[in-house]
């Protein structure tokens, strides 16, 4: 007997493994509860989390006040035993073939509350991944924009300036003008305190920011000033000024980092993901004297994140500008230059 098997982890609606499951018999995996006898599906939105907020975070589920999570039955509100014994049952059993649907919620090795904080998150990347990994269930992604709402709860209570041992990290969009954004290190609220944030004119000047600001990591964009930013890289330490370049799905990590040439390739849908998220979150902080910079807001808030398809089509996210985004890209290099491990030594 010939026998094909694949296996693989669900992605978006209709494309690799989720469309030979679509063509399959579907099978899920079915369990009792201990307390009436009701057998179910592990549903994780629907027998875990009982309410979500407006981006998608479960806010509230079952055993919430004792720390953990854990599925209740949806008869009788009994929690159930999830890595307890169970059955394959088939949606579609006239179907000639066998699809199983595993997931997390059937694992022992797995806590429910560690899948429930994987989707506490605003970054879409992250959401995804729980969505396809955690789930084994395939993702839509969504777009949208910062507003200002989101911006203004982000102030705080301080003035923009150098601070002693900040460990800070610089992004810079390079163009006609050189768009700086310096960060603290995160701190013992979860915040990354914004320290300066302003156009110059020069490289040169660049060099000046590193030294007051105490500056551990700076990220710079490789285009278009390719030669004078490799300059500006060999006038520092080996380590402290990297060139960044975007590829989008070509890679499995968010940044890579070349050590020997000193560049960091970097996945420019889920760097920005992760850009956005510090703002929605309220960890990329910064003082009202920001709003004195006329062009902070308007370029943070011109990055969109829209929604298109690829020529199979399949629905893919990025994201395109409204206008000048510089800050936007400014602030993301920031943010990649703070993922470098400042204690590498080579």
């Amino acid at each position: 007997m010939k026998l094909e098997r694949l296996a693989s982890t669900p992605t978006y609606p209709n494309t690799g493994i989720d469309a030979e499951w679509q063509a399959s018999d579907q099978r899920e995996w079915i369990v009792a509860c201990g307390r009436c006898g009701h057998k179910q599906q592990l549903l994780f939105w629907e027998h875990v989390v009982l309410e979500k907020n407006d981006m998608g975070w479960p806010t509230e589920w079952n055993g919430k006040a004792d720390g953990r999570a854990y599925v209740a039955c949806e008869k009788c509100a009994a929690e159930i035993k999830h890595t307890g014994m169970g059955e394959w049952v088939a949606r579609f059993p006239e179907r000639d073939v066998a699809g199983f649907h595993p997931t997390k919620m059937m694992a022992s090795h797995t806590a429910l509350i560690d899948i429930v904080q994987s989707f506490r998150t605003t970054n879409e990347t992250k959401r995804r991944e729980a969505t396809n990994q955690h789930l084994g269930e395939v993702f839509t992604p969504k777009g949208g924009r910062i507003t200002d709402e989101v911006l203004d709860a982000c102030v705080r209570p301080y003035a923009m300036g150098a601070v002693e041992g900040a460990g800070a990290s610089m992004g810079v969009d390079v163009g006609s003008l050189l768009h700086v954004i310096i960060r603290a290190r995160l701190n013992d609220k979860g915040e990354r305190p914004l320290l300066f944030a302003g156009e110059i004119g020069r490289f040169y000047e660049l060099g000046q920011l590193i030294k007051k600001y105490g500056v551990a990591t700076c990220v710079i964009d490789a285009h278009p000033e390719k030669k004078k930013a490799v300059e500006f890289q060999n006038d520092h330490t080996p380590g402290t000024v990297w060139l960044c370049y975007y590829l989008d799905g070509k890679q499995s990590q968010m940044a890579a980092w070349d050590w020997k040439r000193g560049l960091v390739n970097a996945d420019r849908t889920w760097s920005l993901d992760e850009t956005m998220s510090r703002f929605y979150d309220g960890g990329n902080v910064f003082p009202a004297e920001v709003k004195n910079i006329a062009t902070y807001y308007p370029q943070i808030k011109a990055s969109i994140r829209v929604i298109n398809e690829d020529a199979s089509g399949n629905k893919i996210s990025r994201y395109i500008n409204n206008g000048a985004d510089h800050f936007a890209h400014a602030e993301n290099y920031c943010t990649i230059a703070a993922m470098r491990d400042v204690g590498w030594s080579r």
